[in-house]
């Protein structure tokens, strides 16, 4: 699917994520896996389903918390 895509919102959106503190790994971890949800149910949205992005968050967040620890390879 070709969609308009708006220069100025790209370099908007990569000021703001080149702008962040990349020291908490945390905060940078829970980006990049939003960014990875983000994409697939947008995949799924175009196949046609209905996703609820809240209750996808709330259910991420649920099994999230649950765990003692949770193991994120970040690049070096």
């Amino acid at each position: 699917i070709k969609a308009k895509i708006s220069k100025e919102a790209i370099v908007k959106s990569i000021e703001y994520v080149l702008s962040l503190d990349t020291a908490d790994n945390g905060y940078m971890a829970g980006l990049n896996m939003g960014m990875q949800l983000a994409g697939q149910i947008q995949y799924m949205e175009q196949m046609g389903a209905k996703v609820d992005r809240k209750l996808v968050a709330e259910e991420f967040k649920k099994a999230i918390m649950k765990k003692k620890r949770f193991p994120v390879h970040l690049p070096r």
